[in-house]
């Protein structure tokens, strides 16, 4: 036989709502340290464009020379081929 106090009760009740309240908290804790992060990335991806950006507009009309290492062989020589008929 199980006996039932009100005082068990009330305080199980207040311990679940305790329980409850705390998850709800620590979730929206969560959501927000995420939403932080998010924000953080993205002005960071928005800091590196524009500085692409800027980079892009101070070479823009600048001539680059870029040389061909001698000792790196390719296998894109180009071959003229000749059409043979018959």
């Amino acid at each position: 036989m199980v006996l039932l106090s009100i005082t068990g009760v009330v305080r199980t009740i207040f311990i679940i709502i305790g329980v409850i309240f705390f998850l709800r908290f620590l979730g929206r804790l969560m959501i927000s340290k995420r939403a932080m992060d998010e924000e953080r990335r993205m002005l960071r991806q928005q800091r590196q464009s524009e500085r692409e950006i800027q980079q892009a507009r101070a070479n823009y009309g600048k001539r680059t020379i870029s040389k061909i290492d001698p000792n790196q062989t390719s296998n894109n020589d180009y071959v003229d081929f000749e059409e043979v008929t018959d």
